[in-house]
């Protein structure tokens, strides 16, 4: 991803993860406070996380975004309504 932002900023993500399984938990923290501030210093300043429909890996969804402090994470249950969100940022 860090390739991907460097050839192609933004300052919006929207990350569909409803096809996610299982939990993370163990790497909840990392990706709550290490990925989102690498995310933020390639200049993403928001993230609309859409909710795995898997319930273990929603609770690793809950607790990373729960780390986020680089980064405006909010979660959604579906993805129109975390692309509404974004457009709404500015």
């Amino acid at each position: 991803m860090r390739q991907s932002l460097a050839k192609q900023p933004c300052e919006k993500i929207l990350d569909d993860s409803r096809q996610a399984m299982n939990s993370w938990d163990e790497v909840a923290e990392w990706v709550g406070q290490d990925f989102f501030r690498i995310l933020a210093e390639r200049g993403v300043r928001y993230v609309a996380w859409v909710y795995p429909a898997d319930s273990a890996s929603r609770q690793s969804v809950e607790l990373a975004s729960q780390y986020a402090r680089h980064t405006e994470v909010a979660l959604f249950e579906d993805a129109d309504a975390g692309y509404a969100w974004l457009q709404q940022q500015s």
